[in-house]
């Protein structure tokens, strides 16, 4: 649709003009008239109109005149010129001028449409020419950012930094990285749009840091954004903190050089995992972190006391237990690799208990996989939540266990057998006789109870035994294999495999070097 003005200092022609043509359903959304060619200038400085029809003698500013200044003005408006006087002269000067059309009064229908249809035409042409500009110039700008990004994740791209470094030249010289989390802005909690959420964060730093001193870098999963250093990072927090913005955010360090920026993202990401550490701080610095202490022991034997208070009615002490190894105070002593490798041992810890009570819960087993990477949680209270929570779901499981095995005898003298004998050639014959029961009955109350079948739980406890003595003992795998009943050396491999997922020999170095006490204890 296209806007549309008429000029002619006569009055009736001009509204029959306006007529006409809303009567002939062009695509023209707006029609306008001016009475003489100051009047349409003023409406040309005021608004785009994509086509003027203007009249060649009018006073104080005729049609040729308005041409002549329009063409300053808005050269992309196109014009139509009538006139009530056959002079070729007029006619030639108004196309040297650029008019599409040289129509004579009076104008009517039939030769106004062709003329209009024609001069749409070439509307539509540069309409699809602006577009299309306007297409390959977002595109270009989208490969440059995505050039940009790949450059600030690995250092690695496929533009020239002569390139990148145009996107925003100012910023090279001295800048930071500026990553925000939000939690909500205004009075309403963060739109699912992340594109919405950085704009309205953008809009409130630029009300202190000019547009062309602040880069957008990434919007997720966090804003990223590339600041002038000499903003204070201080008054950044504060500008959000005014408009109701709340937000766990980290500065980096000033850099003055394009070709520092992949270490500012690599610290940018490492300060964002601090903020979980504190937690307390709306602004993480790198200074802030200087006196954290990098060397550092695993309490292995708290993480001992605390598996041992698995199983008992009362889950205070355990939950005690538990909060204390994760003290605020404790973990904001030392390096983040602290934290991580305090989680990851607890975790695999509560996979190896599960393990041994596997057998009993069923379906109703643990999830230990939402526990793998704490920074998939909001902050450390809530993953600290879900972490004691399956603590405590492990301890139901342990403390419901009257190992009644649903109350049957027949399961628990056969559990007791096999836990005896596993490193015996035994097999599902010889346990259901050993409990006196018909072997295909034995066998279906088995899996029914137990949870899976004879062959699956006889490999799995052979498995676990295997496991501790590959990490207490120096024996070959071929002996242990042989120790706990396994018939070759391949069939134990390949069953280690598929339990643990690890190869032995893979899992005893990891064991060893982690918890070298199990070794020295023997």
């Amino acid at each position: 649709m296209y806007e549309l003005l008429i000029v002619d200092d006569q009055k009736k022609i001009r509204e029959g003009l306006r007529i006409m043509i809303e009567q002939l359903e062009l695509p023209f959304k707006r029609i306008e008239v001016a009475e003489n060619g100051l009047d349409a200038m003023s409406k040309l400085e005021a608004q785009h109109y994509d086509l003027v029809i203007a009249d060649i003698r009018m006073p104080l500013l005729d049609g040729l005149g308005l041409m002549k200044e329009a063409r300053i003005l808005s050269p992309e408006t196109l014009f139509l010129i009538v006139s009530g006087h056959d002079d070729f002269r007029y006619a030639q000067t108004a196309m040297s001028l650029g008019a599409k059309a040289y129509l004579l009064k009076p104008v009517g229908p039939t030769e106004l449409r062709m003329c209009l249809d024609q001069i749409l035409l070439i509307l539509d042409e540069q309409a699809k020419a602006r577009s299309s500009t306007k297409m390959l110039a977002i595109q270009e700008a989208n490969n440059r950012r995505h050039s940009l990004q790949l450059f600030a994740h690995s250092g690695i791209t496929d533009a020239s930094l002569a390139e990148l470094q145009d996107l925003n030249p100012t910023l090279w010289a001295d800048y930071r990285l500026y990553r925000l989390i939000p939690s909500r802005y205004g009075n309403e909690p963060v739109h699912a749009d992340p594109m919405q959420t950085s704009q309205y964060i953008l809009t409130a730093l630029e009300s202190i840091c000019p547009a062309d001193q602040l880069f957008l870098l990434e919007y997720t999963p966090h804003l990223l954004v590339v600041v002038k250093a000499d903003h204070n990072p201080v008054d950044l927090s504060r500008s959000l903190h005014e408009r109701t913005i709340f937000s766990a955010s980290c500065i980096t360090r000033r850099a003055s050089a394009f070709s520092e920026l992949p270490d500012l993202y690599r610290e940018s990401e490492l300060l964002y995992r601090y903020t979980y550490l504190f937690p307390e701080k709306s602004m993480l610095m790198p200074e802030q972190l200087d006196s954290l202490i990098s060397s550092w022991t695993l309490p292995l034997k708290s993480i001992h006391e605390l598996f041992q208070l698995i199983g008992y009615e009362a889950t205070y002490p355990l939950t005690e237990a538990l909060s204390e190894l994760f003290r605020k105070e404790t973990l904001q002593c030392y390096t983040i690799d602290y934290f991580e490798a305090l989680t990851t041992t607890i975790v695999n810890r509560l996979r190896e208990y599960e393990r041994v009570i596997l057998p009993w819960v069923g379906k109703d087993r643990l999830d230990l996989a939402c526990l793998k990477n704490p920074y998939t949680f909001p902050n450390i209270r809530s993953y600290l939540e879900e972490l004691q929570k399956q603590f405590l779901h492990l301890n139901n499981h342990y403390a419901e266990r009257s190992f009644s095995y649903r109350n049957s005898d027949y399961l628990r003298d056969a559990i007791t057998f096999i836990q005896q004998n596993y490193d015996r050639n035994i097999d599902l014959a010889t346990v259901s006789n050993h409990v006196n029961l018909n072997y295909a009955y034995f066998s279906s109350i088995f899996k029914k109870n137990i949870g899976k079948s004879f062959s699956e739980y006889l490999r799995d406890v052979r498995i676990d035994h295997s496991k501790r003595l590959l990490v207490e003992t120096d024996e070959n795998i071929s002996t242990i294999a042989k120790n706990v009943g396994f018939d070759s050396y391949r069939s134990f491999v390949r069953s280690f495999q598929e339990v643990t997922g690890q190869q032995a020999s893979e899992f005893r170095k990891l064991n060893q070097e982690l918890y070298p006490e199990a070794k020295d204890e023997r």
